[in-house]
């Protein structure tokens, strides 16, 4: 952790959006807070109705560098919307990093043995690699279509399936959470792993049939059975029909089955009426319904 005091400008950004992140949803209200000079281990991070769940360890967190909070403590500054003790938000910083460090590492044993080696990792090495991703020399035509396959094309029905599911504002956050941790949605992140892997080795068959799935889709085309299948093997040439289709589909590559029925069910018919469901649930963004 010492080597934290040496990240340049551009690695830095991903902390600074975490610890904003953090000090949004859990530095809490303790009056604690307010009191510059107190002991470390003084200063509570809860509220009322919410517990800590940051980790301690005096000798770990005095392995950060001075710097690194320093720095921190600067970015964090303007995003403040309350006067909070320099001391308190310093411990805050150090709880914050320690324990995004341990999930890491627990995130890491727990798949020790798993045969994929993948695990969900914390928020700022996810940020850190994907800006690291995004400076990969990909050629345009290949960034275009990752860029319309991913935001234009499968967020868009990945969010109204939330809200649907959500229903009210307020519920909004745990239908995420839950949509995210689900099979379905697990699977499709994998298959879309594997189709930005055949993107950036040139191999565009599965993204542009998936492309044309969406497009179809979105321009109120109804949809057919066809060819966006992988090749599926049909011994003796028997033919079947699209439920057995599906079926074969879901065992073989469920990540592909499920990511076509999301688009398939999805209430995604204009993109004036996916801006105006938006606004319907987050006001603030300024819509017009």
């Amino acid at each position: 952790m010492g080597g934290l005091a040496h990240l340049d400008e551009l690695d830095l950004g991903p902390f600074v959006d975490f610890f904003v992140r953090e000090v949004r949803a859990y530095l809490g209200d303790h009056e604690s807070l307010s009191e510059e000079g107190l002991a470390p281990e003084a200063y509570v991070f809860s509220t009322s109705v919410r517990q800590s769940h940051y980790i301690t360890d005096r000798a770990l967190q005095d392995l950060i560098k001075k710097e690194f909070i320093d720095d921190i403590l600067i970015r964090l500054g303007p995003t403040l919307n309350r006067p909070l003790a320099s001391s308190a938000l310093r411990e805050f910083i150090s709880r914050a990093l320690l324990t995004h460090v341990a999930n890491y590492w627990t995130f890491d044993f727990a798949v020790e043995d798993q045969p994929h080696g993948s695990a969900r990792l914390p928020h700022v090495t996810r940020s850190l690699i994907r800006r690291k991703t995004d400076q990969s020399q990909l050629d345009q035509t290949t960034e275009n279509r990752i860029r319309r396959l991913v935001y234009n094309g499968i967020v868009p029905h990945a969010l109204l399936w939330v809200i649907g599911l959500a229903r009210r504002r307020g519920a909004f956050m745990d239908a995420l959470r839950e949509s995210r941790d689900s099979q379905t949605f697990r699977e499709i992140r994998r298959y879309l792993t594997e189709l930005v892997a055949q993107l950036g080795n040139g191999d565009r068959n599965d993204a542009d049939k998936l492309l044309a799935e969406i497009a179809r889709k979105s321009t109120s085309v109804s949809t057919q059975r066809d060819d966006w299948q992988l090749s599926v093997p049909i011994v003796g040439g028997f033919t079947v029909d699209g439920r057995a289709l599906d079926a074969v589909s879901r065992r073989t590559n469920p990540g592909k089955y499920y990511l076509r029925q999301l688009i398939r069910t999805s209430s995604y018919t204009s993109e004036s009426d996916y801006i105006r469901r938006l606004g319907q649930m987050f006001p603030e963004l300024g819509v017009k319904s």
